[in-house]
């Protein structure tokens, strides 16, 4: 992240910021107690966390009882329960420090009224880090609030961070990327998401990659509108190809764009052909891939901004048979990104209108593969990487010279702080 960030943050406050149920259900238990009722609402609390205000007390409070009297009652019980119970959620404070920092605006936007969420933010001392906060009062429904606040903030990218279905529709309603906040109190809810976070402290990965797609997507504005357009995602063994590959096909989903992956794996040679060479280094570097079919079965296709519908029998593997089914499906509002090892190499490279390029060293590359396998990894693996993965990968850039060639350099030394190190103009 840097100082003159692209994006804006759009925080939902219970179940995302604050550990909301800690007070609220105490408090309600002791006011109905109070009132002479006795009755188990543990459940239903927990389902109305993040309603407005006059839903929430709708549900809860006695049929003979006003509503306005109610409310306060209830709301004095339960600022004596943020005082002495209420507390954030372990992580957050560093996100919205690391944040505001980085110069990343933030937006408050919760169902809840303004005095009980200013009460919050003042509590803990974390009211300055939003530059605008949204109540319940302020809109009809939080997909409005997250458009206007899109519309007032143009020029930045919004993300939603939030724990709720209602969260996650604002978002999709208005085509930018959701948080999917799995610690609060909707996780049923939104567990099939694609940028989700069992803790806070996994926001700050999500916020850092976000910021790179977003980047990517404003170099995107270059490119033809009228054809379909081809991304590379290249690097080096274990440089992150894959996750990122997928991860930015679901950024530009969410930001409307149709979007479609390839991998440059399902266009294995067979062994008898990747075998072919002097030496296991040119043999791969040479036969790993059949470049000719996916440029025939699809690239020159789409090249021609013509749809791809088939079915492709690919290469297994593990038992160099081709009996994998593979589906390629591209219609002429995707983006089609194809990822894997030795992309930008001729032929191939001139099918790709936008080239990424994942840096890492090969100390990383290493790593990464004992992390990854740790069970079988032993030296003979060093060895191999040693002996025939990093030559392949050293003269694939010594020759073909891929970062040269890419629009966008990507530090994937750290997944969670990938960093530009070079981009468009």
């Amino acid at each position: 992240m840097g100082k003159n960030s692209n994006l804006i943050l759009i925080f939902d406050l219970d179940g995302t910021i604050f550990r909301t149920k800690e007070t609220i259900l105490p408090a309600i238990k002791d006011l109905l107690r109070d009132l002479d009722y006795d009755e188990d609402v543990d459940e239903l609390v927990g389902s109305l966390i993040g309603e407005k205000t006059s839903t929430f007390c709708k549900k809860l409070k006695p049929k003979e009882m006003e509503m306005d009297r109610f409310i306060e009652r209830l709301w004095e019980k339960e600022k004596e329960f943020i005082d002495n119970e209420g507390t954030l959620y372990e992580g957050i404070r560093d996100i919205l420090d690391e944040s505001k920092a980085n110069g990343i605006k933030m937006v408050l936007c919760s169902n809840a009224n303004r005095d009980y969420i200013e009460y919050v933010l003042d509590k803990f001392g974390i009211k300055d880090h939003f530059i605008l906060i949204l109540s319940g009062l302020d809109f009809d429904k939080k997909s409005v609030a997250v458009k206007n606040i899109s519309e007032r903030h143009d020029e930045s990218t919004a993300v939603l961070i939030g724990d709720r279905a209602i969260d996650r529709n604002a978002a999709e309603e208005n085509n930018i990327p959701f948080i999917a906040a799995l610690y609060g109190y909707g996780k049923e809810e939104i567990e099939d998401c694609y940028f989700t976070v069992k803790g806070p402290k996994e926001v700050l990965g999500h916020i850092n990659r976000l910021e790179t797609f977003s980047s990517i997507e404003n170099d995107l504005d270059a490119l033809d509108d009228d054809k379909i357009n081809t991304i590379g995602v290249n690097g080096i063994d274990n440089s992150g190809k894959s996750v990122f590959a997928r991860s930015l096909s679901e950024y530009l989903k969410a930001r409307g764009y149709g979007s479609k992956v390839i991998s440059i794996d399902d266009f294995h040679n067979p062994s008898e052909i990747r075998r072919k060479g002097e030496n296991p280094v040119d043999a791969y570097y040479e036969n790993a891939f059949d470049t000719g079919r996916l440029i025939d079965e699809i690239l020159e296709t789409i090249s021609k901004n013509q749809e791809v519908h088939k079915e492709l029998e690919n290469l297994n593997l593990k038992k160099d048979i081709y009996d994998l089914n593979g589906e390629y499906h591209i219609d002429k509002s995707d983006i089609v990104i194809i990822e894997g090892v030795l992309l930008y190499k001729e032929p191939l490279e001139k099918y790709i209108d936008y080239k990424i390029y994942l840096d890492i060293n090969y100390e990383t590359m290493i790593k990464r593969a004992r992390e990854r396998d740790d069970k079988r990894f032993d030296e003979n693996v060093v060895k191999r990487y040693k002996e025939k993965y990093i030559p392949i990968q050293k003269r694939y850039i010594e020759k073909d010279k891929p970062k040269f060639k890419s629009d966008i350099i990507i530090d994937n030394n750290d997944f969670d702080k990938p960093i530009v190190i070079k981009n468009r103009g």
